[in-house]
């Protein structure tokens, strides 16, 4: 077994533990987000570091109601 720690920008996202590595340009989903494999670095026998590109999130505005609430 494997510890693979998915990494975004210095920012730990997700930590695992997998039997197989991602491999480099492997699409991948994180916490509902998706993105690309970019790196991998090996640091000991048993864990690995992903480096992870994410797509960037589009939010739509929310139009707000201007009315008061009735009691």
């Amino acid at each position: 077994m494997i510890v693979v720690h998915f990494i975004e920008n210095r920012n730990v996202l997700l930590t695992q533990l997998r039997k197989t590595v991602p491999t480099a340009g492997e699409n991948i989903r994180i916490k509902g987000r998706n993105g690309i494999v970019v790196d991998i670095k090996k640091i000991k026998d048993n864990v690995v570091h992903v480096n992870v590109n994410m797509a960037s999130i589009t939010r739509k505005n929310v139009l707000m109601d201007s009315k008061k609430k009735r009691r």
